[in-house]
């Protein structure tokens, strides 16, 4: 099991002990990693994740792993979590019935005021 945390990115980091004498000694800092199991509104199910306390915190302020996930960028996520939020986000268009704003077509406004939507997804 890798010691980095899924939604910081935290790592391993390396230093030394210094002591009362300036004496130096190389040392490990490892990051604050719980197994935790986060309730999936979406998908009705527990996920587990390896996490750090700060990241902990940072999925309920966002009030959940659902909301985490569809908010975040790609680019910024681990395979596994672009995997989970490809699952939630097509049961929720499913459940939704169309695109992002209802017209069935990502980006694009229904009312026909030129401007567009913001898009649902961040390919």
């Amino acid at each position: 099991m890798s010691r980095k945390c899924l939604v910081t990115g935290k790592l391993t980091k390396f230093g030394n002990t210094v002591s009362h004498s300036n004496r130096k000694v190389r040392r490990v800092f490892l990051p604050n990693l719980h197994n935790v199991s986060f309730l999936s509104d979406a998908l009705n199910e527990k996920i587990k994740l390896r996490v750090s306390a700060h990241g902990i915190r940072i999925i309920e302020a966002k009030m959940g792993i659902d909301n985490y996930l569809l908010g975040a960028k790609n680019s910024e996520l681990p395979k596994r979590l672009r995997e989970l939020k490809n699952r939630i986000r097509s049961i929720s268009l499913f459940s939704s019935g169309g695109g992002c704003c209802g017209s069935g077509v990502c980006g694009q406004c229904d009312s026909g005021c030129g401007t567009s939507c913001t898009p649902c997804c961040d390919e």
